[in-house]
This record gives C-alpha cells, sequence and structure tokens, in this order.
C-alpha cells in the first residue's frame, strides 16, 4: 500500500493502543532501506530521535490518479517519517541525525502537537521524485523538513534551529497548515533547485502551496475533491525550491524567522503564503535565488524574489528587519497584498500593519547561476495593494537599497487589479512613512509611487541620501480606470535628493490609464517642505486633480515646476 504499512522501513513503530510512549532512537546507523529509514505512525508522549546516520532510503514519487483513485499510491522513501493518523501531542525531538541521498523527504512530519525541535541536523541530497511505472503525476517531493497537519486546530511549539540542509530537491523547509509558535533560526540552507516556473496574475488566490501536503494517508485518496485540487494544483507549476516555505497558517501563529543563511534557492528564498497574526524576519541573509521570467502583457510575474509575502485574509503584522537581501534574481522583498481577481471568497478583508527597518537591500535583479535575462527587473523593495486590502501601517526605515536594477522602493494600488476587472479597487495605504533610508544607484527610480485605484496616505521624510538613480529620485503617479480613481496625500520633507535623473522629483495627476480616458482621472495633493534638490520638483497634471501646499518647500532648495492646473491648498485632505 505504500503506507506506513508497507515493508522495508529501518526501524518501524506503529502505536495501536492509546497509551503514551517514551521511546528512544539513538546512535544507528541506518542505510539502504526501501521505504523509511525510521517509520513512527500514531505515537503519543516523548519521544527522541538522535545521532541516527539515516543514508539512502529508496522509494517513488508516487502516483496520484483522480479519475481512477484506486490506481494513487503513496510517496515513499523519506529518511524519517512520523505520521499520525489524528492529531496527537508529543515531546518530540530529532537531534543531531545524519540524513543524505534519502528519497522524497528528509523529515516528514503529519499530525503533531506539543512541543517539537528539530536541530543540529544534516539533511542533504533528498532525491528528487522518481515516477512510477505507467504513471505520469508525482507528488511534488524532494524537500529536507516537511510538517503538515491535516486539521486547522490546537497549536504547536516548532523549533527548527542549527541545522545544515543542503542540496535538496524541492523546499529546504516547508511548513502548512500548523498554527502556534514556530522558530526557524540559526539555518545554513543551501542549494535548493526546485522547477523554476512564473505566477499569473489571474491564479494568484490559488498560491495554495499546502497542496504538496494535502496527502500523506492512503484514506486521503478516498477524498475525490482534495485529489482533484491538489492535481490542479501540481499542474499549474507552481515554482519550487524554496528555501523556507510557510504557507496557510490562518489560525494563530508567532513566527519567527531568524538568522538563517539561505543561498541559491529556486524560486524564493523565503516564501511566506496567506499567514496571520504575527510574522518576524530579522537577521536572515538570502543570496543568489534563481527564477523565471513572466510576460507582463499576459499577466505574468517573473519569479526569483529573496522574500516573498502574499497576503490575502486577515490581519498580519509583519516585521522584517536587519536582513541582508543581496544578489537575487527578482526582487529583494515583494509583497503581494489583497486579491484582485474577486473570485476568491475571504473570511475578512485583508488589513495589515508593515515594517522594513533595517536591512540592506543590493543588487538585486541580477542573472544568477540558473538563470539569465536582459529584462528589465529586480526591485529592492516592491508592494502591491490590491483588491480591498487594508494597510493599517506600513513604515520602511533605516534601510540601504543599493544598484538594484529597477527601482529602489515601489508601491503600486490597484495595477493587477485594474488588470484583470478593468477597475483599481478599493485598498487603503494608512500610515505610511518612507524615512531614514539610503536609496542609492538604482537603475530606475528612487521611489515609485502610483495608484490606479484607492486611497494612500504616506509621507517621505528624512531619507538622507536619494541620489544617483537612473530616473527620478521619487515618482508619484495618481490616476484612474473607468469605474474609479486613485487618491494619494503625500508629504516629502526634508529629503537629500542629487544627481538622479532631471528632475529629482516629479509628481503627476492624470486621467488616462495608458491610453484609455477616464471621466476625471486621479487626485494627488503634494506637500514639499525642506527637501534640497539641484534639479527641483516637476507637478504635472494630464487631467485629473493635482494640489500643492503652499508655501511650497519652505526652507528647501530647488525650482518648483509646474505644468497644467495646480491648486494651492492650506493642508492635504
Amino acid at each position: 500500500e505504500n503506507s506506513y504499512l508497507a515493508s522495508g522501513q529501518g526501524i518501524a513503530f506503529l502505536n495501536t493502543t492509546v497509551r503514551e510512549v517514551n521511546l528512544n532512537i539513538a546512535d544507528n546507523t541506518i542505510t539502504g532501506n526501501a521505504n523509511q529509514g525510521i517509520s513512527l505512525a500514531n505515537l503519543s508522549g516523548t519521544i527522541a530521535i538522535t545521532n541516527n546516520n539515516i543514508f539512502d532510503t529508496t522509494g517513488t514519487a508516487g502516483n496520484i490518479d483522480n479519475i481512477n483513485p484506486n490506481n494513487s499510491e503513496l510517496f515513499t522513501g523519506q529518511g524519517i517519517a512520523f505520521h499520525n493518523e489524528r492529531l496527537q501531542t508529543v515531546n518530540l525531538t530529532i537531534d543531531g541525525n545524519k540524513l543524505r541521498r534519502n528519497t522524497s523527504r528528509g523529515i516528514s512530519l503529519v499530525n503533531l502537537l506539543g512541543e517539537i525541535n528539530i536541530t543540529n541536523n544534516e539533511i542533504s541530497d533528498t532525491r528528487e521524485e522518481m515516477l512510477l511505472p505507467g504513471t505520469n503525476t508525482a507528488f511534488p517531493t524532494g524537500q529536507g523538513v516537511v510538517f503538515t497537519n491535516d486539521v486547522r486546530r490546537g497549536e504547536v511549539v516548532l523549533t527548527i534551529a542549527d541545522n545544515q540542509i543542503l542540496r535538496n530537491i524541492n523546499q529546504g523547509i516547508l511548513l502548512t497548515e500548523i498554527n502556534g509558535t514556530i522558530t526557524i533560526e540559526n539555518n545554513r540552507i543551501a542549494d535548493t533547485r526546485g522547477k523554476l516556473a512564473v505566477f499569473n496574475q489571474d491564479n494568484l488566490n490559488r498560491l495554495d502551496f499546502s497542496a504538496f501536503t494535502a496527502i500523506n494517508d492512503i484514506n486521503d485518496f478516498n477524498d475525490q475533491a482534495n485529489l482533484d485540487s491538489t492535481v490542479a494544483v501540481i499542474e499549474s507549476r507552481l515554482p519550487t525550491g524554496q528555501g523556507i516555505l510557510v504557507g496557510n497558517a490562518i489560525d494563530r501563529l508567532n513566527l519567527t524567522i531568524n538568522n538563517n543563511q539561505i543561498s541559491n534557492s529556486g524560486s524564493h528564498g523565503i516564501a511566506l503564503t496567506n499567514l496571520r497574526d504575527q510574522v518576524t524576519v530579522t537577521g536572515n541573509t538570502v543570496t543568489g535565488t534563481s527564477g523565471a521570467i513572466g510576460d507582463p502583457n499576459n499577466g505574468e510575474f517573473s519569479t526569483g524574489e529573496g522574500i516573498f509575502v502574499n497576503h490575502i485574509n486577515r490581519r498580519l503584522n509583519l516585521t522584517i528587519e536587519i536582513n541582508q537581501i543581496r544578489d537575487n534574481f527578482e526582487d529583494g522583498i515583494v509583497m503581494i497584498l489583497g486579491e484582485p481577481t474577486g473570485d476568491l471568497p475571504v473570511t475578512a478583508p485583508p488589513r495589515a500593519d508593515i515594517s522594513i527597518a533595517g536591512n540592506i537591500v543590493a543588487n538585486n535583479g541580477v542573472n544568477t547561476t540558473n538563470s539569465t535575462s536582459d529584462e528589465i527587473r529586480g526591485d529592492g523593495i516592491r508592494i502591491f495593494l490590491e483588491g480591498n486590502a487594508i494597510v493599517n501601517s506600513l513604515d520602511i526605515s533605516n534601510n540601504m537599497i543599493l544598484d538594484n536594477q529597477d527601482d529602489g522602493i515601489q508601491i503600486s494600488q490597484g495595477e493587477l487589479t485594474a488588470g484583470i476587472s478593468g477597475n483599481g479597487g478599493t485598498s487603503q495605504l494608512n500610515n505610511a512613512t518612507i524615512s531614514n533610508n539610503e536609496i542609492r544607484d538604482q537603475v530606475q527610480q528612487g521611489i515609485n509611487v502610483r495608484a490606479v485605484g484607492g486611497t494612500a496616505n504616506l509621507s517621505i521624510e528624512n531619507n538622507p541620501s536619494i541620489s544617483q538613480n537612473g530616473g527620478e529620485g521619487i515618482f508619484i503617479s495618481a490616476g484612474g480606470t473607468l469605474d474609479g480613481n486613485a487618491e494619494i496625500n503625500v508629504d516629502v520633507l526634508s529629503n537629500l535628493l542629487i544627481d538622479n535623473a532631471v528632475p529629482d522629483f516629479s509628481g503627476i495627476a492624470t486621467n488616462m490609464l495608458g491610453l484609455i480616458p477616464v471621466p476625471d482621472g486621479g487626485r494627488l495633493c503634494v506637500n514639499l517642505s525642506a527637501n534640497e534638490s539641484a534639479t527641483g520638483y516637476l507637478l504635472t497634471n494630464l487631467g485629473g486633480t493635482l494640489q500643492l501646499v503652499v508655501p511650497p518647500n519652505v526652507d528647501g532648495m530647488g525650482p518648483i515646476l509646474p505644468m497644467g492646473n495646480i491648486t494651492n491648498v492650506m493642508a492635504c485632505p
């Protein structure tokens, strides 16, 4: 049956009682077994797996046949597999083991609550999927560490720390459908390969990486809806190879990803999809991702970002601080907040409080080992607000954003929504501050803020150097669509803008989305004060509403260059 009931394990322990166990598996050499090296099932209690050598298990990637489910078979060959049929509480330690050249997964955990520590292990060269004869839909296996729970209830305290996770085929760490307190720290994760693929803006609501972990037991093949959705996701060719991927923990979550060294990952260094509550990403180094180039004319997204965040539901408090994110194929940090298609029912509108502070984001958008392209790509920080997303607060401060191949910071509202539905949505960007950053030597703009829908209130202030960028130092545009218009209120205060493309600052209110005329156009209100620029501040009204707080740029330097109808106001609305 290719389940834990199958033969060929090095060590197998199946509990058929409700009793707890006290189990210690230590100092064994387990090599060349068919199926799992160590296989545990339906256990609760205190369990330690320490200092074992588990090498060269054989197995397959199984087969998912949603037309004839009886032909389906589970993947096999894990180094350590601990799969419970239902949630059970354990005190589990997996420490000091060497897991090399095993098939499907290095460590695979399913349906565990309680305290779990995965520490000081070497997990390397997990083999890629091996198709069963006559099949063509295999499980996306090859991960270093996988942990999932079938039921979204109960909490785990999970620590994954001080591991060497090297040269695995798909994700280094893949966590889905788990709630509780999760700490991933001090790991070295390198050379995950994966399958390079793009995202499509029409399919953002299908970024359900939990499909990779949806089937773990032969009884799961009896769920036709689950089989169909799993096959659909696999056939959609989601990109794999992420260093760390955490997805679909939408109940209670306190996630910390700290001080990891992540290099040469396929698709993304760190990917966070559909999470809520508290997520903190600090002190990590993410370099050398590979990616695939998408065609924007077909609504495709390139991949290869250092940190990728997709948030479509409920409340998220996200902190990204003191990381080094450099030399990646696409953007350094990218966030897609909201659901642009309007097709996905959400429990509550997506809301977020975001801090991006103290990071070095440099030289992103470069060709890496497995990727070559002449396309312009590689923002330092890229944020999309789509649909009805609400950002309650955004702080981008004290970062060094250097030498990226596109913009230093780019924020857009309604761009994807307008491309799909024809209107820019109702997103809100509130209490946004971009301050105390050094933004130098980008190929395009230093800061690029644009909207075709929704409202934005932001301040760009006290940035000591927005300089030597190939485009404007600061570019802001408020536009519209046939069904609605954007409104941006911006304070631009005490910034040093030098040696950018002329002019250093450009603000545009327009009634054009591409070449499509719209009834009223966007509204942009600008408050300039105490900025320094040699080439000045170009304000252009192309049929929208452009407001300028007077007197402009008190205590500053540089000419005001108006074009079109500009209304003087005492303060922005």
